[in-house]
């Protein structure tokens, strides 16, 4: 039977020289670190290693606490509406975000809405604070004026 073979068949042929690289491989470093490989707690060791080594890289989490999808939300809307709106006041941006950051806003009554954008607000300059970094704080000569 001639004709091209299907990627099922290719594909274990490839895998197939895999298995065999990794198992020549694993004999050479037997060869190799013999003596190593006596102590059972280093041979589990350099499984592991070598497990790790050949298995793809997994995503790791970021290292911190999770981003809040409101701060996210509000930040692009302020970004987008600032941008659209240049005659509106911080105060009409966040009247607009408000609703659209926060959920359940509408059904909130009038106290909650004011502490829930409060948060928010709180929330969202902190992030912009983290972001911009401390700025170092410079020592200004201070210019008196000369005494007669």
């Amino acid at each position: 039977m001639t004709g091209k073979t299907s990627k099922r068949t290719s594909r274990r042929g490839s895998e197939r020289e895999a298995i065999r690289d990794v198992q020549a491989t694993g004999r050479r470093l037997r060869k190799e670190y013999r003596g190593v490989l006596m102590d059972r707690q280093a041979r589990a060791r350099l499984q592991r290693a070598f497990g790790l080594a050949i298995a793809p890289s997994r995503h790791r989490r970021k290292a911190g606490r999770p981003r809040l999808m409101s701060v996210d939300i509000a930040e692009k809307l302020m970004r987008d509406m600032a941008r659209m709106h240049p005659e509106w006041n911080r105060k009409q941006l966040w009247h607009f975000i408000a609703p659209n950051a926060i959920p359940g806003y509408d059904s909130m009554d009038r106290a909650s809405q004011r502490t829930a954008l409060a948060t928010l607000r709180g929330q969202y300059s902190a992030r912009l604070r983290m972001r911009r970094g401390r700025r170092k704080k410079t020592r200004r000569s201070i210019v008196r004026p000369e005494q007669h």
